[in-house]
Order: C-alpha cells, then structure tokens, then sequence
C-alpha cells in the first residue's frame, strides 16, 4: 500500500477547495428534497440563478465596464492561472483560465451560502454557545472557499473581496426575501 505525501494532501486539499460550493449545492438540494427543507431548496435556487447571472451577464459587463475605462487587468485573472473552474480537467491539467475573473464566482457562492444560513440559524435557534459556535463555523467555511481561490491562484484579493460582498448581500436579502414569501404564501413543500 502507497503513502500519501505532502503533495498528495495538498492535492487533495485544493480538489475539497474547488468543488465545495457545487458539493454544498447538492447535498443541500438532497436534503431539501428528502427531509423537506425549504429554506435549502430556495438557497440552491437562489445560487444557481447568482451563478448564472454573474457568469453570463455580471463578468461580461465589469470587463466590457473595466476595458473602457483602461482598467481590464482588474478583471482579468492573475496570470497563468489554471483550472479555476469546479473541477480539474484531467486531460488537460496545465490549461489556463480564458474567463474573466471579476467577480469572484466562488466568493459569491460561498458567501450567499454563509450568510443565508447565518440568518436561518439566528431566526430558527436560541442563542446558546452551539448556536454560536454553528455560526462561527458557517461563516469560517465561507470565508475560507473565498481564501482559497487566491491560494489556488484563480483570483485576485480585490476580485474575492467584491465577490464576498456581492454574496454576502444577495445572501441576506435573498433569506428575508424567501421568509417574506414563505409567511405571505405559507410555503411547504
């Protein structure tokens, strides 16, 4: 039997880094489906409408946006970065990124994750040290999908900071947006 290596672990840690956010989206779509959640059913609608938008509309308009006023390297991603997308190409593991790295997809995923989970635990749980705790723990896992798209050298800091602060706000307004729904409309699944 082979032993791991520090290489192997890093490997191994960075693969984790990169597919969180599409990892959480399905099992949080699992368990909305199966346990009858609607509140994770409604985030993983909320991010795959985030996502969508910010690849086909937001990060085609900050280049066109950044291109005009000569500021395009802000929008760019940081030279030779390679495989920034969910997963590794295993055909082709040296390819650069040809996308546009304003915002950060990621940061924004992981950032709407935490924040709407944050408010769904401050509304749903007495604040005792678990709660507390719990919280810590969301926000320390969204923060770190944030840090590690700079350590995988997918993004700049500018570009994770307004990706967390695009997500963090679609998070919040998104949860009270479900729990106005869900009061007017009675929402059960």
């Amino acid at each position: 039997m082979g032993q791991f290596t520090y290489n192997d672990i890093v490997a191994d840690a960075k693969g984790i880094a990169r597919a969180y956010p599409f990892m959480f989206l399905m099992f949080s779509l699992l368990l909305g489906v199966v346990f009858r959640l609607d509140h994770l059913v409604c985030l993983v609608g909320v991010v795959l409408v985030s996502d969508s938008v910010n690849s086909f509309v937001t990060k085609p308009m900050v280049y066109n946006i950044l291109s005009q006023v000569g500021m395009r390297s802000v929008a760019a991603r940081p030279k030779g970065a390679k495989n920034c997308g969910s997963f590794l190409d295993e055909t082709n593991i040296h390819k650069t990124s040809k996308s546009y790295g304003m915002p950060s997809g990621h940061s924004l995923s992981a950032m709407i994750i935490s924040l709407f989970l944050v408010c769904y635990i401050i509304d749903h749980h007495d604040k005792t040290l678990q709660r507390d705790v719990l919280i810590l723990f969301v926000c320390l896992m969204g923060v770190s999908i944030c840090v590690s798209r700079v350590y995988l050298q997918c993004h700049t800091i500018l570009q994770i900071i307004i990706g967390g602060i695009l997500g963090s706000m679609i998070g919040y307004y998104s949860y009270y947006g479900y729990k106005k729904l869900k009061q007017k409309y009675t929402i059960t699944m």
